[in-house]
C-alpha cells in the first residue's frame, strides 16, 4: 500500500511539474554586425558563426525549441564617402548559394545604405529562409561577408572600416 502510494505521488509530481512549463512563441532577433576594414586592395572579408543559442528574444525562457523566419533587412555604413562605390557584396552562408548584390554607390558621406529588404525582394527573402532553415538542421550558420570598396573613380580605398548589418526578425518558440 505504502509503494502505491509513494508511485502514486511521484507521478502526480512529474505531471504538475511538467505542465507547469508551458510553449509560447515570441518575437526574436538574430542580428549580425560586421566590421571589417578594408586591405590595400580595397578588399574586404568577415567571419561569423552564429547558433540558435544567440538569438534574442523578447520576455524570459528556459529553452528555445524552435524558430521561423520572418523577414531580413541588411544595411552598409562606415567610412564611406560620396562617389565610393561597394562592388561585388557577397553573403556566403556555408551550405547554401552566396547571394551577391549589385554594385552599391554611395551618395552622402557616412550615410547608411539599405541594401535589402526581404519585404520587397523575394530572391533576398528565399535566401534567408534558406539560411535559417539550414541553421535550424545543423545548428549554426557559418557567414561570410565579403566585397571591394573603391572611389568614383574605381581606384581602391584601403585602411577604411565598413559595416554590414543584418537584422533579422523571427518567431521563436519557447519553454517559459
Amino acid at each position: 500500500m505504502k509503494q502505491k502510494f509513494v508511485m502514486g505521488l511521484m507521478l502526480l509530481s512529474v505531471l504538475l511539474l511538467s505542465s507547469c512549463q508551458k510553449d509560447t512563441w515570441r518575437q526574436g532577433t538574430l542580428d549580425y554586425k560586421f566590421t571589417p576594414t578594408t586591405s590595400r586592395t580595397g578588399y574586404f572579408e568577415e567571419r561569423q558563426v552564429a547558433y540558435p543559442e544567440d538569438i534574442s528574444i523578447t520576455g524570459y525562457a528556459n529553452q528555445i525549441n524552435d524558430f521561423s523566419f520572418l523577414g531580413s533587412v541588411v544595411e552598409v555604413t562606415g567610412d564611406l564617402v560620396a562617389g565610393d562605390v561597394i562592388r561585388g557584396l557577397v553573403i556566403d552562408i556555408d551550405g547554401l548559394e552566396p547571394y551577391t548584390f549589385s554594385n552599391i554607390p554611395v551618395y552622402k558621406n557616412g550615410e547608411v545604405i539599405t541594401i535589402a529588404d526581404s519585404r520587397n525582394n523575394v530572391a533576398f527573402y528565399n535566401f534567408m529562409m534558406n539560411a535559417f532553415n539550414h541553421m535550424r538542421n545543423t545548428g549554426k550558420q557559418d557567414i561570410i561577408v565579403s566585397a571591394y570598396l573603391q572611389d568614383r573613380y574605381g581606384y581602391a580605398v584601403p585602411g577604411a572600416r565598413v559595416e554590414v548589418n543584418i537584422y533579422n526578425d523571427l518567431d521563436v518558440n519557447v519553454n517559459d
